[in-house]
């Protein structure tokens, strides 16, 4: 007794024949679902892409803002310390920030940075192994007369 495999068909071909008074058109169109899934893994990836630098930007504008004394009460520097003291605050007493005069240099900020960067590359290749599969379309056009 032969048993069938349940996995799932990736490839697709369709031939289309268009007989028209002695003309022959003959289309061949082969279809590889692996090829949709590939799309939906790069636009995956790329929206995690998109989120990573803007936490890497949110964070990099903190250091940025520390290191040349910013005014913690001016609306966009308060606004930058708010929205990304969520992201660096399993961070912040990792080790100390040397400062003088006001000048900060927030090294675990650098560090969150590199962590999130270092994540977001890893969540990054584990979506494209565990879900990529090479595809295909192909289309070919066969015309006589």
């Amino acid at each position: 007794m032969a048993t069938q495999s349940l996995k799932p068909i990736d490839k697709r071909e369709v031939v289309r024949v268009d007989n028209q008074q002695g003309h022959q058109r003959r289309q061949r169109i082969v279809e590889n679902r692996a090829g949709e899934r590939r799309q939906m893994v790069a636009r995956l990836t790329n929206l995690m892409l998109i989120l990573l630098t803007a936490l890497e930007g949110l964070i990099g504008f903190r250091v940025a803002l520390k290191l040349i004394a910013a005014n913690p009460a001016n609306p966009f520097a308060s606004f930058i310390y708010g929205l990304s003291q969520l992201f660096v605050a399993p961070f912040l007493n990792l080790t100390i920030s040397p400062g003088a005069e006001g000048i900060v240099l927030e090294v675990p900020s650098l560090i969150a940075m590199a962590v999130y960067a270092f994540a977001g590359w890893l969540v990054i290749r584990l979506t494209w192994v565990l879900l990529y599969r090479r595809g295909t379309r192909t289309v070919e056009t066969y015309e006589a007369e």
